[in-house]
């Protein structure tokens, strides 16, 4: 089964890399058969993302501790609520669950649209595609981020860490992925309306309820995690000075105002720069909360253990985001510019 695992995540990363690169084509030489190959692609990264969850899922549950993965983050007396929570307790099931909901978020869009074969979407589905891309190479090349590595002989189930035993920490992560994925999609369709250059408000409609429902996760994720924090911690509620914390607080205030900038932009064709700033900003403060948590560079409570290789990953990929929105939103300035005045 680990082998199955990992032919599954390359499977993942090569049909990711196949989606984007077909419908990067499509959308720029206006090619529905190239678009539609996209879609296709989407479907086999779906199903090989799905496989590879199913795998390590299927691991927790019948408690196969020859898994590196799950020997350190189970063990034989655990209830079935809290082996199945274990899917996403380390740093490897964690970057396989995000890639999952990545899939979900990347299927759902492709399926609504092909049938009438947008440009704009398509650009958004392969901004999907590079993304999770990016998640499905982090486990293939880093050791250190591949759950499927098989456990050294003799070794002793780890369990679960104590602390991580209730209920709101069971779903304060998965909720916050969820927040995270729903935001990526409004930073898909801003990156895709830049690249076409489209001034209308075609990309708010199409982003605007996945902006929502990702508001609506993250800010449930953060509660749930106060009130882990509260019961188990004794912290008083939302710990403030915890740095992982403080950035999965910051990309739920620019999703507040990106919320508010959409509703201006659909009714009144208002705060179009604002808009597409809000949702790359937002989509960088997410990937911005990963690097704090993950990389070890940074003393929480909530940090991983460091790992070089990640850090260059997750940091190069930082550059990049940030470069890519800035680059496209100044050679784009003045296709959004607003003409209504705002009294």
């Amino acid at each position: 089964m680990l082998e199955l695992g990992r032919y599954s995540l390359w499977a993942a990363l090569f049909f990711a890399c196949a989606a984007a690169g077909f419908l990067f084509l499509g959308m720029r030489w206006d090619r529905k058969d190239l678009q539609r190959n996209g879609y296709y692609a989407v479907y086999g990264y779906f199903l090989a993302t799905v496989i590879a969850a199913a795998v390590l899922l299927q691991a927790f549950l019948k408690k196969d501790f020859g898994f590196a993965y799950v020997a350190e983050n189970s063990d034989a007396s655990l209830s079935t609520f809290y082996r199945i929570a274990g899917f996403w307790a380390g740093q490897q099931g964690s970057f396989l669950f995000w890639l999952l909901l990545l899939a979900i978020a990347t299927i759902v869009i492709a399926v609504v649209d092909l049938n009438r074969m947008e440009r704009l979407t398509g650009g958004a589905v392969a901004v999907l595609g590079v993304i999770s891309a990016v998640f499905a190479a982090l486990m293939v090349f880093d050791s250190g981020s591949n759950p499927f590595l098989a456990a050294e002989a003799g070794t002793v189930p780890f369990g679960l860490n104590p602390l991580l035993l209730h209920p709101g920490m069971v779903f304060h992560p998965p909720t916050l992925f969820i927040g995270y994925v729903g935001l990526a999609v409004p930073f898909a369709f801003a990156i895709s309306t830049l690249l076409l250059g489209r001034g209308d408000k075609l990309w708010v409609r199409r982003a605007q309820k996945w902006a929502v429902f990702g508001w609506l996760f993250l800010s449930l994720g953060i509660g749930l995690g106060a009130w882990w924090a509260y019961v188990v911690l004794s912290f008083g509620g939302y710990w403030a000075w915890d740095p992982v914390e403080n950035t999965s607080l910051v990309p739920w205030l620019t999703a507040t105002a990106l919320l508010h900038s959409f509703t201006l932009y659909k009714a009144r064709g208002l705060f179009k720069r604002w808009s597409l700033g809000l949702a790359a900003l937002t989509f960088w403060f997410t990937i911005l909360a990963t690097w704090t948590t993950r990389t070890g560079l940074i003393q929480s409570v909530h940090a991983f253990g460091r790992d070089p290789l990640l850090v260059w990953i997750l940091s190069g990929f930082l550059v990049v985001t940030a470069g890519a929105g800035v680059g496209l939103m100044a050679w784009r300035w003045r296709r959004f510019a607003t003409h209504d005045e705002f009294d």
